[in-house]
């Protein structure tokens, strides 16, 4: 056990300690997405851990609520909701199945994963992952144990295979024959992290870590439905029918058969309605220009807790919830003093809560980049550009800060802001390539992303759709900011 694991391990010890979950027939629990679900005792035990219990105080889409007044679901929610659809979806190919006998023991794994997928998540969620996942120490971590995954998935995994945990799980939880299984934690780890298990003869149960870890999985489902409910953004696909038409497929895997995910060919439209759904929420939602605006603010915030030394290494995350943060408004240590900045941590967090956020001075998109003389392609356009200007964003501020400082003596006034009233938001394109196997009537197979009007439908929506943008605070002078920033980011087309 490493230093980061010996960490994490007394983080999980120290929340579970005196924690002794009482015995119970199971419970059933009212959702507005997926209605009535029962839980059953061995779920309720885990759910009602402190572990998972921390999830309530963690929003699902950071501080989104600024822009979508409902949308202050919390990641708990979320992990009851992801169970409840991957329980479905196990319980489905238990009845399809002819390639594979989906046991009681698999469906239950795939459930105490999907309980436990998110129990890695920190404050803020994704945006404090961008910033513990560059850790040096996180990171290495990641690549000794060979894993390839988002850093709160490796967190989530961590936790769920501590001793800590384990001690927990194997003491007090009524998991069904947990003893034959004494790997059942790995597994269920391995199944957050997108690793797939395998059964006793060496076969791969490829389609288990799908129904959590996959194109569309039990994870997105839930979120697709219940962040777009909570926003009010009208959003609706055919769950049942393409919970109805999944199967499980034999493939070739290293030392026998793989058993994969797949659907029947004829729930291609709900498929379409699936994509097409994911895509219209992330340009409406997750990348509305008044959210990135408050998460480039909420960016500094968790930098500057950083460097004041409150987040020294990735298991402090883990010990912030969101309205911890939002009762940091009376920190009054002041981050990056080297780079001139004036306000404290808890001015910085004041300044969001009360809604003073930085405004869009310049608004970057590929009408702006077909200006060139490029004959390349629209979404290899874009992607291009974002590549290049994504190499070193702090720079892009830097750079950007000095130009519009430089236009500011220009003209004979006075510099009144600093570096942290200047933002430059560029995010990635959303995902087009959908690897997601269709098998005929016929038997015959081939993957979602072989479909050409799909896939091009997708890279035309990505590349149309994409937006930058450059935001500052009040105290700038809007015109020259504007002025500076379209000179500036035209040198990257």
């Amino acid at each position: 056990m490493n230093g980061l694991e010996e960490k994490i391990n007394m983080f999980v010890g120290g929340l579970l300690d005196g924690y002794i979950p009482e015995k119970n027939e199971g419970k059933i629990i009212h959702d507005p997405i997926w209605g009535s679900v029962f839980y059953s005792d061995w779920e309720v035990q885990i759910i009602d851990s402190p572990i998972v219990q921390r999830l309530r105080g963690i929003h699902q889409l950071g501080m989104a609520d600024l822009t979508y007044t409902a949308a202050r679901h919390s990641r708990f929610e979320h992990s009851l909701g992801t169970a409840a659809i991957a329980g479905r979806m196990a319980e489905q190919l238990k009845k399809r199945s002819t390639e594979y006998t989906v046991t009681d023991f698999d469906v239950n794994t795939v459930r105490l994963a999907a309980i436990l997928h998110d129990v890695g998540h920190c404050f803020y969620s994704h945006l404090s992952e961008r910033v513990y996942g560059k850790n040096a120490e996180f990171a290495e971590l990641m690549n000794e144990k060979r894993i390839k995954s988002a850093p709160h998935e490796f967190m989530s995994y961590l936790i769920i295979t501590s001793k800590a945990f384990a001690d927990f799980f194997f003491s007090h939880v009524d998991f069904p024959d947990k003893n034959k299984h004494p790997d059942i934690l790995q597994r269920a780890a391995n199944i957050v992290v997108g690793k797939k298990n395998y059964d006793e003869n060496g076969n791969g149960l490829t389609f288990l870590t799908s129904i959590l870890n996959g194109e569309f999985d039990a994870d997105k489902l839930d979120y697709t439905q219940r962040d777009s409910y909570t926003a009010g953004i009208a959003m609706t696909y055919g769950v049942d029918r393409f919970l109805m038409k999944l199967m499980i497929s034999v493939k070739n895997g290293e030392n026998g058969k793989d058993y994969v995910l797949a659907v029947d060919s004829d729930a291609l439209t709900t498929i379409e309605e699936l994509i097409f759904n994911r895509n219209i929420l992330y340009v409406y939602m997750y990348r509305h220009q008044k959210v990135l605006a408050t998460e480039s603010s909420l960016r500094d915030v968790v930098l500057g807790m950083a460097d004041v030394g409150l987040l020294s290494d990735p298991v402090d995350f883990l010990k912030y919830s969101d309205s911890n943060i939002e009762n940091f408004d009376t920190v009054d240590k002041i981050p990056f003093e080297e780079q001139n900045n004036l306000l404290t941590l808890g001015d910085m967090i004041k300044k969001i809560e009360t809604r003073k956020l930085p405004k869009r001075v310049s608004e970057f998109s590929l009408e702006k980049m077909n200006r060139s003389s490029s004959e390349q392609d629209d979404y290899l356009r874009v992607r291009a550009f974002i590549d290049k200007i994504s190499e070193n964003p702090d720079k892009i501020r830097q750079e950007l800060f000095d130009r519009i400082c430089d236009a500011y003596f220009e003209r004979g006034k006075i510099v009144d802001f600093t570096l942290f009233d200047i933002y430059v938001c560029f995010p990635d394109m959303i995902k087009t390539r959908t690897e997601f196997l269709l098998v005929s009537k016929d038997g015959r197979e081939r993957s979602i992303s072989d479909i050409k009007y799909i896939r091009a439908w997708a890279e035309a929506f990505a590349a149309e759709k994409w937006r930058g943008y450059v935001f500052c605070n009040p105290d700038v002078d809007r015109e020259i900011a504007a002025e500076c920033a379209e000179e500036y980011i035209s040198s990257f087309y």
